[in-house]
């Protein structure tokens, strides 16, 4: 796994929202703050319970969010894709340590830097500011549309919506997993695709 320059991811999840290249002296600022780390599959970033005093920009790879039931049932809530920032929302706003778990499904390289300094240099570059706010817009602009879905759908209908807007994960993602987001056993997710398979 080769590691791209620091600018390169920086600069696309810029892009992604829309409001062009970070100015270079910001951005020089804030990639002397990241180091690269490689996680392989199946290994944590974070754990429930563990502070992780920094935040990254997953370059490479996939990774989930999830929680763990007291019956030891894995509830996934949401999956990190190259170009996403990642990192524990409690850890992060909260400043408390984390109440889920950050798990990479595949071979991930991540950029991290510490959230005390990200946001000092948010305080000095107007444009970090403006970009992290916008970043922090998109992603509870994701998350209410995610559980509106969750809570409006039916599983059938919730995985094909999955299937629309996500395909990728269908074939990334181990259908236990997928289960576990779509909210139902393995089983019953199975039984799900085998209808809609019979019904094409």
């Amino acid at each position: 796994m080769t590691i791209p320059p620091f600018s390169s991811p920086f600069d696309s999840l810029a892009e992604w929202l829309g409001v062009g290249a970070v100015s270079a002296d910001a951005t020089a600022y804030a990639m002397q703050l990241f180091r690269p780390v490689q996680l392989n599959k199946h290994a944590y970033l974070v754990r429930a319970g563990e502070y992780m005093p920094e935040m990254g920009l997953l370059a490479e790879g996939l990774m989930r969010h999830y929680f763990l039931q007291t019956d030891g049932t894995e509830i996934t809530v949401e999956f990190a894709r190259a170009g996403d920032l990642v990192g524990e929302y409690n850890n992060m706003l909260l400043n408390q340590p984390a109440d889920h778990y950050v798990q990479a499904l595949e071979p991930c390289l991540i950029m991290l830097a510490p959230i005390a300094d990200l946001r000092l240099a948010c305080d000095q570059y107007a444009d970090l500011d403006h970009l992290s706010r916008l970043y922090t817009e998109q992603y509870l602009y994701r998350l209410i549309a995610q559980m509106s879905q969750y809570m409006t759908r039916r599983p059938e209908e919730r995985y094909l919506y999955l299937l629309e807007h996500d395909p990728d994960l269908i074939q990334r993602v181990p259908q236990t997993i997928l289960a576990s987001y779509v909210g139902v056993t393995p089983v019953s997710l199975s039984r799900i695709r085998k209808r809609l398979m019979a019904g094409r």
